[in-house]
């Protein structure tokens, strides 16, 4: 046997191996339309490379895993060529505006043979940013003669990602200037993996001002390094489930700043971050609170507060006071009243301290 054919989109010509050919047609219940099909005779030997409906691609951000069945439908063994993989916006293949990303050597296959060939692309180093589809097409530049060229051809519905955002990059040390994470209008997708390092001159400190950050409702991270690379300590770190938690202005205590953005393989319409990035001379101290804020408990007129309080500057805080004050609103004025107060003890940049109060205001 040849070939068997049993779907409605898996007909493709069949090359005999001697003068005649021989098929079946059965059919599964009554109401299938039949068949026609168109023969003629030659004299030639044909090798026809074909892709088998049975290959599929699935792809992870940039990277796409190909598993492809290539059949030779043709009577003689086909020479070995090449299969080529390109990422396409529409689901026509045009090899002058599509992007070729790779290819591969393919073996020659006898008559009627078949082959299974795995292979992995990464679209990161060739087309623009944005949402491809995958194609495999067998000899794309017409140095065998097949039979049917448009069954060498395979467009893939699952689509892969050209990321936004560059790899790791060092910002020009101009001090001062707005960086966007490269998205533009559109959103990141599944799987992004995007990287800054901020770079101060000898002496200065790197000041980092989030304009725009919209990590989204999916499971993405913003991570905040206090050096050159992800070995430096994590000053901060925040994710989609609670992005309103990130501070305005973020500083070093040297002079880089290294960031990552993540987006789990699940994300969709995260449109990213945007920074205002300048040097300074300057130490400053930033604290503030974080975490858990609020009454624990309320009992027999007792109040007991439990919160954290972070340096968020790159130099530590001077020993200062936290007053707690009965106001009969949420404002504070010269006519609340104090009720207690601690002494809050100095704290170093990107480390925080737990309160634990409790006083009776009676």
């Amino acid at each position: 046997m040849i070939q068997e054919f049993r779907n409605n989109n898996d007909f493709y010509p069949v090359v005999s191996s001697g003068s005649s050919i021989f098929f079946e047609f059965n059919a599964s219940f009554s109401g299938d339309e039949g068949l026609s099909a168109e023969y003629s005779c030659t004299d030639m030997s044909i090798s026809n490379l074909i892709m088998e409906f049975s290959s599929t691609a699935n792809s992870t951000g940039s990277m796409v895993d190909f598993d492809l069945d290539i059949r030779n439908n043709g009577n003689s063994a086909s020479p070995a060529t090449k299969i080529y993989f390109f990422g396409s916006i529409d689901n026509n293949l045009n090899i002058v505006e599509d992007f070729l990303i790779d290819s591969i050597e393919l073996a020659s296959i006898p008559a009627f043979g078949q082959i299974q060939l795995n292979h992995t692309m990464d679209a990161r180093g060739i087309p623009p940013s944005g949402d491809y589809l995958p194609i495999a097409v067998i000899d794309a530049f017409d140095s065998v003669v097949e039979l049917n060229e448009e069954d060498n051809l395979k467009i893939f519905s699952d689509r892969f990602y050209k990321p936004y955002c560059p790899d790791t990059k060092t910002i020009p040390e101009d001090c001062s200037r707005i960086l966007s994470d490269g998205s533009g209008n559109a959103s990141f997708t599944s799987a992004t993996d995007c990287s800054w390092l901020f770079a101060a001159d000898s002496g200065q400190f790197v000041s980092l001002n989030l304009i725009d950050a919209d990590l989204g409702p999916s499971l993405t991270s913003l991570r905040f390094y206090d050096g050159e690379d992800v070995l430096s300590q994590l000053t901060a770190e925040y994710t989609g489930s609670r992005d309103n938690d990130i501070p305005s202005i973020i500083l070093s205590t040297g002079e880089n700043i290294y960031v990552e953005f993540v987006t789990s393989v699940n994300s969709k319409f995260v449109s990213g971050c945007d920074f205002q990035y300048d040097c300074t001379e300057d130490i400053e101290v930033k604290f503030d609170f974080i975490g858990n804020f609020g009454i624990v408990s309320l009992t027999n007129n007792e109040v007991r507060y439990d919160f954290n309080v972070r340096n968020f500057g790159n130099g530590p805080t001077p020993e200062t006071k936290i007053y707690f004050l009965l106001s009969p609103d949420q404002f504070i004025n010269t006519n609340d009243i104090v009720l207690d107060s601690i002494i809050l003890p100095s704290i170093q940049p990107n480390e925080s301290i737990t309160v634990d109060h409790d006083f009776n205001p009676r």
